[in-house]
């Protein structure tokens, strides 16, 4: 997710500074170079990284697109996400409803 969150922050930009990408990313500005060098080996993105200034030079960016299968995918996990998120609350409606008898 972190490498599709980098590509949505290049697109469009000239260049983007360390902490714009840590912010976005959720990582401390040092991981940020291995992560731009990530995205570069992947082919996401052509870019150069400048230590001295703390910045990257995006020359291209790929655009996020999804297959239909990513998208079925996708949304696979979110449901089982969600179920699992249920039975959680269940959970504890059930526990909440047990101490509060016992009280």
């Amino acid at each position: 997710m972190r490498l599709l969150s980098l590509m949505s922050l290049a697109s469009g930009a000239e260049e983007l500074s360390f902490a714009s990408i840590s912010s976005e990313l959720d990582v401390k500005e040092v991981e940020v170079p291995r992560w731009v060098v990530s995205a570069v080996s992947a082919g996401l993105l052509e870019a150069k990284i400048d230590g001295i200034r703390n910045v990257v030079s995006i020359e291209r960016s790929t655009q996020r697109s999804f297959s239909i299968g990513q998208w079925q995918h996708l949304a696979n996990k979110m449901k089982t996400w969600k179920e699992n998120i249920s039975q959680i609350l269940q959970i504890l409606q059930t526990t909440r409803v047990g101490q509060d008898l016992h009280a």
